[in-house]
């Protein structure tokens, strides 16, 4: 474990995209562990324990990779000045929707404003009590789900004012994402990115038919080492990109290494695999968001490191496959049934992904929900797993960590 700090918290992250799909910032989701709801003071204590946690700890950079950190604040933080230990070019103070506009509260955030820090209006519903908040605000956050279509233009009508961003929040499918868009919406957060839109059979591009022939490959269990060799020796691109990664931060070498022979021999056929399947699966995110990737990576490493937690050693290298292979329905636009069946995955492999099942199954909602922020989830899983919380947060920033390390390459 690469983080020694409080264990007592959980910590997460939700993209925020812009209309690209370029992520513009992350939000960061947090809760004590052992806690089942929260109060007030509650959500006051685990904000500080987000600032003491992420900044003075674990250094911004490596939870937000230098993006806008998005952070509730209740009333009480607000009037405390606590969002001042933030650094102002990268936090977004989200104002909650319990946050009462009390004289008191919008002078506080008057002063914020004034300092130079972003302000958004979290679950924003409209109701004129709320128009201090409201003119002070730089992103009003909407929840897309609960509310009505004809509200949801309104907004945006009536508070438009050339300034205020306008964020659709629980946006879970590209329809919805669309229809955002067309409402004049230019930020988004929700898991939509990750929900596949199936084409006709015949309809991969050729390029990515090779990368996913090539994972085929990968996955036979009878595949051997000097045919990857021949793989990788014969062809210019991949083995440039296995010198890149292996002389990466991933791996921590302390000399360089010059030759793809000296590389191939390092590895061995299983991390070979494993990470000859990492570049294939890069190749396959043409005209993707970044986001889907990095969602992959992060699983992937995540569930290699509670297999290493669970004493489950010869499960590692199925589980980041697990993780890798998770999102592969959406790169491709084709279900993900058939395309595990083309990999040859095992039978634990496909239960997890399709349908949760099996002790693979438990271990992969956990890093689901975790990701979610789904807090009651986690806990039912954990418990169910025999993990200790106190391993879950390190083990998530460390597949973050080590992601931005892989996708720097």
């Amino acid at each position: 474990m690469g983080y020694v700090y409080n264990m007592d918290v959980y910590i997460a992250r939700q993209p925020v995209f812009d209309i690209h799909l370029k992520v513009y910032g992350y939000e960061l989701l947090y809760r004590k562990t052992q806690e089942n709801r929260f109060l007030s003071t509650d959500a006051d204590e685990a904000t500080s324990n987000v600032i003491i946690n992420s900044f003075n700890v674990l250094g911004i950079e490596n939870l937000t990779a230098g993006k806008r950190a998005f952070i509730n604040f209740t009333g009480n933080l607000l009037e405390q000045n606590v969002a001042t230990l933030f650094p102002k070019d990268v936090l977004v103070v989200e104002i909650l929707e319990t946050v009462e506009p009390e004289s008191k509260t919008v002078e506080a955030c008057k002063q914020l404003k004034h300092d130079g820090y972003l302000l958004a209006l979290d679950d924003f519903v409209c109701d004129e009590k709320y128009l201090p908040f409201v003119e002070l605000a730089d992103i009003i956050k909407v929840d897309f789900r609960l509310t009505e279509k004809a509200e949801l233009r309104s907004i945006i009508r009536r508070l438009s004012n050339g300034r205020i961003r306008f964020l659709a929040e629980k946006v879970e499918t590209q329809e919805e994402f669309e229809m955002a868009k067309k409402y004049g919406y230019t930020l988004f957060q929700g898991y939509f990115f990750s929900k596949p839109v199936i084409q006709p059979v015949g309809e991969i591009p050729p390029n990515k038919l090779n990368n996913l022939r090539l994972l085929e490959l990968l996955n036979k269990p009878d595949v051997e080492f000097a045919q990857l060799s021949s793989i990788v020796s014969n062809d210019i691109s991949l083995s440039y990109k296995l010198l890149r990664l292996i002389n990466s931060s991933a791996f921590g070498l302390r000399t360089k290494i010059e030759s793809v022979k000296h590389a191939l021999v390092m590895l061995g056929i299983k991390e070979l695999k494993k990470w000859l399947s990492l570049i294939t699966m890069r190749g396959l995110s043409e005209n993707k968001p970044d986001e889907l990737v990095r969602l992959s990576l992060i699983r992937a490493k995540m569930l290699e490191e509670l297999a290493i937690i669970l004493d489950w050693k010869k499960e590692e290298d199925e589980l980041f496959l697990l993780g890798l292979f998770s999102c592969l329905d959406v790169l491709l636009n084709r279900p993900l049934a058939e395309l595990l069946e083309g990999l040859l995955v095992s039978d634990e492999i496909k239960d997890a992904l399709l349908r949760q099942e099996g002790l693979y199954g438990f271990l992969f909602s956990l890093v689901v929900e975790h990701e979610k922020g789904h807090w009651e989830e986690v806990n039912h899983l954990v418990a169910l797993l025999n993990l200790d919380t106190k391993y879950i947060t390190p083990s998530y920033l460390d597949a973050v960590t080590w992601c931005s390390g892989i996708l720097d390459v």
